[in-house]
């Protein structure tokens, strides 16, 4: 029986070195310093070594309000609390000498305590190795397993009548009457397709053909479907246009379609075709890439998943 174990005394941490199983020499693994500070185990020394690893004070706090320490050993852990900023300053001043010696003296043209900011300057998402580690690591979700992820624009290409369009409202009504689409399992949920080739009638003359094959009827899909034909309609269906700056201009389409998806609220959208919604140059990149973001940007209202076809 190992002492931090006796059934009758205080428990006892283990070392870091111990809990990570390397030698003394060896360097600690930062999941390892992490999980010594939750159970409360050798609180100062790793969250110095956390603090040697870049970790800045915001940072520290938030790992110590979740330490066992805090209702464990109070006093303790707030004395701990009220050391980060030492440790942190410490850290730095030990990091700024270790470059020193490594490189010689930084250059005095530009002190580091005045970074040049330059005009226009955006902030960056810069993640370092310790950030990623304490992100929880989420499955993929998707909407056809392997196929169509959740949550990113979609893209389906193909030849001319070749069943794009077809391909994609037996999915919107798979999806909606709950059945498979393709004998793959696909989640229940509300659809929106957005066509631009298909009228009324030929939505009706395919729909009841995809709900006979899927045993099925418009009444099965209740609530959860909607269909924008904009076949014949006087509204224009391009959805952005490109602006004399190269940027694209979202239409007055894009808003309506906008309030019709902020009303109904759908999980998937279709947009029936590419070549009818985007009247950028699809060969250009800048525009092609302006037209995804557009969407993406807007994920918030278009829905998790967006489908385009060709």
């Amino acid at each position: 029986m190992h002492i931090d174990e006796l059934p009758d005394g205080p428990r006892i941490g283990r070392p870091a070195a111990q809990r990570a199983g390397v030698n003394d020499n060896a360097p600690i693994p930062t999941d390892t310093l992490i999980q010594c500070v939750l159970a409360g185990d050798e609180l100062h020394n790793s969250l110095r070594d956390l603090a040697m690893r870049g970790w800045s004070e915001e940072q520290l706090r938030e790992l110590l309000e979740r330490s066992d320490a805090k209702e464990d050993r109070p006093d303790d852990w707030s004395a701990r609390l009220k050391g980060i900023p030492r440790l942190v300053a410490s850290a730095k001043k030990k990091l700024a000498k270790r470059a020193e010696d490594a490189f010689g003296k930084p250059s005095q043209q530009t002190p580091a305590s005045e970074p040049v900011v330059m005009p226009g300057a955006v902030a960056l998402p810069l993640l370092t190795p310790a950030d990623m580690a304490r992100l929880q690591l989420k499955p993929r979700e998707w909407i056809v397993a392997d196929l169509l992820p959740k949550g990113e624009p979609s893209l389906l290409y193909g030849a001319g009548a070749t069943g794009k369009s077809l391909l994609l409202l037996q999915l919107c009504i798979a999806m909606a009457s709950g059945r498979k689409w393709l004998d793959r399992d696909v989640p229940s949920g509300r659809c929106l397709m957005f066509t631009c080739e298909d009228g009324v009638d030929e939505l009706n003359r395919r729909g009841r053909a995809v709900l006979e094959a899927l045993g099925a009827e418009w009444s099965d899909c209740g609530d959860r479907l909607a269909l924008l034909p904009m076949r014949g309609v006087e509204a224009d269906a391009v959805l952005a246009s490109a602006r004399n700056d190269g940027t694209l201009q979202p239409s007055a389409t894009y808003e309506a379609l906008r309030a019709v998806v902020n009303r109904f609220e759908p999980d998937v959208i279709t947009i029936d075709t590419l070549a009818d919604t985007f009247a950028g140059e699809e060969n250009r990149r800048a525009d092609a890439k302006a037209f995804v973001n557009l969407l993406v940007r807007r994920k918030r209202w278009l829905g998790p998943t967006c489908r385009s076809s060709s």
